[in-house]
């Protein structure tokens, strides 16, 4: 074996030191590139939580209700947004509840007839029931069918709903009668329509109609409004 000779020594110590220092400064490298990528993780995700902030006075909670027309089918979506404290669901559901039974109610069309009385009935108390099956018997003189006929039709437009107590409410409403050959006629009125909800078990036929349980009771009742006129009407 040949000794080992002073300059291979000091060679092997020159490669060791340099090894060392190599080490050191890729060592040093790698934790400089995981800061950065650490850091650059940080700023992201405080950018999205910024971003969700800033959005989050925009959300809103939205219900909608979609409206049947009983007079011609036709399906018109309610778009109420119940974002302020002023306005509560309640209020869109009774108000929904309330424009449906007073359109059916002074609502007229021959070949509709039995539709709306029936409908109409289903949507009042025992007691309310009784005057509305009185007033759409055919043997009453009064009734819708011996006023209008087969040629005329009502149609109701609904201008506004106002609560005056718990469960108790003002509808203000046009009808509109119309017939061949004639000018339509406008008259104003105001309903004043005493409600509750009750939760009775019932067919699934009538829940397709009354799924809330909503009920006109005893008291009923329309009284015409003076003093309004088409322009006024359009103004609300």
């Amino acid at each position: 074996m040949e000794p080992v000779r002073q300059d291979d020594g000091s060679e092997y110590f020159r490669q060791a030191a340099s090894w060392d220092t190599d080490h050191v400064l890729r060592t040093k490298q790698s934790e400089k590139r995981a800061w950065l990528v650490a850091s650059a993780a940080g700023v992201i995700a405080l950018l999205s939580v910024s971003a969700n902030l800033m959005l989050f006075p925009l959300k809103q909670v939205e219900h909608r209700i979609i409206r049947v027309d009983e007079t011609n089918g036709l399906v018109d979506v309610q778009r109420t947004t119940l974002s302020d404290a002023t306005t509560t669901y309640k209020e869109v559901t009774d108000k929904y509840w309330l424009r449906l039974y007073v359109r059916n109610r002074e609502h007229y069309q021959y070949d509709q007839y039995e539709h709306t009385y029936r409908t109409v009935g289903l949507l009042s108390s025992a007691q309310e029931q009784k005057k509305v099956y009185a007033f759409y018997r055919p043997d009453n003189p009064a009734s819708p069918i011996h006023q209008y006929g087969s040629k005329v039709r009502v149609n109701v437009k609904i201008r506004s709903v106002t609560f005056i107590g718990k469960n108790l409410a003002n509808v203000h409403f046009t009808k509109i009668a119309e017939q061949p050959g004639a000018p339509s006629v406008e008259s104003y009125w105001i309903a004043t329509v005493p409600y509750r909800y009750v939760n009775e078990p019932v067919s699934d036929d009538l829940r397709e109609i009354n799924p809330l349980g909503f009920q006109v009771l005893d008291g009923y009742r329309t009284d015409p409004e003076t003093g309004v006129t088409r322009a006024s009407e359009a103004a609300k």
